[in-house]
């Protein structure tokens, strides 16, 4: 496996996690200010969500590459 099929792998498991970890824990401000959405979170913690979504997405694209390289997956037929 070459480091370019790594670091596809980590992009899209990069982002996958993303979106599943941005509705964690979000709370909408009782008082919407003028010229902001309804749904707009009150504090986003964007910086904190990619720290957990770069760590999780560092996991993920560990157990896919240990998958395709013990062939127990054969991806080169």
């Amino acid at each position: 496996m070459s480091a370019f099929n790594i670091i596809i792998i980590f992009i899209i498991g990069w982002w996958i996690c993303w979106f599943v970890t941005l509705p964690f824990g979000q709370k909408m401000p009782e008082k919407v200010e003028l010229g902001n959405a309804p749904s707009a979170p009150k504090k986003p913690r964007l910086i904190f969500r990619a720290g957990i979504t770069t760590g999780m997405a560092i996991i993920l694209t560990t157990i896919v590459a240990l998958v395709i390289n013990s062939d127990w997956i054969d991806l080169k037929s």
